[in-house]
């Protein structure tokens, strides 16, 4: 026993004084050594499995990104070059958002559900956490709304990660300046949205129309339905005339004529005149 000390001292003595000069207490420094053994062991034994079971939960949530989300995996389940890229984003976004990356992870399987491409899926991923975090927004509804907008107004994969940054930019705007919430503001957004684009409202338009409805009181759904009706009405008019032409021109100070070409050049200018003389 004094032996093992021994050669155990001298091993030690070579990064550390202290051992150098307590070599003489044999007794006191194998116990010592021991109950720090013991210690390292037991702390070494958690944090591997800790190690151990992070490592399969983000297994195990990566993998659901995989499954709605084209050309992560090969043939074989294996990671493609663009899988293992993508997985490292979303590591790197865990360390600047401040959400688990299992729920990162969580938020992009639901992105790829919804339709959102692969090259776009981080930067969606990243502004749907960050509306969750600073608004009344779920990851969910954040997500469905969003994919929902990008889908029905057909932008391009390219173009998605920036269109998404910027609706998500422009609710928080219009939700700090105004008496209501991201949530009513793109629920709004999103029950406009098909309408919207047959009648040619952009995506600022229809927020811009939820925020100003949702800010005095009205709710999306009957909100929605109604100015859905209204902008269908519009179209029409635009197109046939008559006495409903005359009557949305009257009353956004308008000729018909004007009102026509109006509602064709600028949907949400037209819609907005309407509005504004009717009150």
């Amino acid at each position: 026993m004094a032996e093992e000390i021994k050669i155990t001292i001298r091993a030690k003595d070579k990064a550390s004084g202290v051992l150098k000069r307590i070599a003489g207490s044999f007794a006191s420094l194998g116990l010592a050594v021991g109950a720090a053994a013991a210690a390292s062991v037991v702390a070494l034994g958690g944090l591997l499995a800790v190690s151990i079971k992070s490592a399969i939960s983000l297994e195990s949530a990566f993998t659901g990104v995989a499954k709605t989300t084209d050309g992560l995996l090969d043939e074989f389940g294996k990671l493609t070059v663009a899988g293992a890229e993508i997985k490292q984003e979303f590591r790197d976004l865990a360390k600047v958002v401040p959400i688990a990356v299992e729920e990162l992870l969580g938020i992009g399987e639901l992105a790829g559900q919804l339709g959102v491409p692969r090259d776009a899926l981080v930067e969606f991923t990243e502004t749907v956490a960050q509306l969750a975090v600073t608004t009344n927004l779920t990851q969910e509804e954040a997500a469905t709304d969003l994919a929902r907008l990008g889908n029905i107004y057909q932008i391009t994969s390219e173009g998605m990660a920036k269109n998404t940054a910027d609706i998500g930019a422009t609710i928080v705007e219009l939700g700090n300046n105004f008496a209501t919430t991201e949530r009513d503001i793109l629920a709004f957004g999103s029950r406009l949205a098909g309408t919207g684009k047959i009648v040619g409202l952009t995506q600022a338009d229809i927020l811009g129309i939820g925020t100003a409805l949702s800010s005095v009181g009205v709710e999306a759904q009957a909100g929605g339905t109604a100015v859905q009706k209204v902008l269908i009405s519009m179209s029409e008019a635009a197109i046939s005339g008559g006495k409903d032409l005359e009557n949305f021109a009257k009353t956004a100070g308008l000729s018909a004529a004007e009102f026509a070409t109006a509602f064709r050049e600028d949907a949400g200018k037209a819609f907005q005149l309407f509005v504004e003389g009717l009150g």
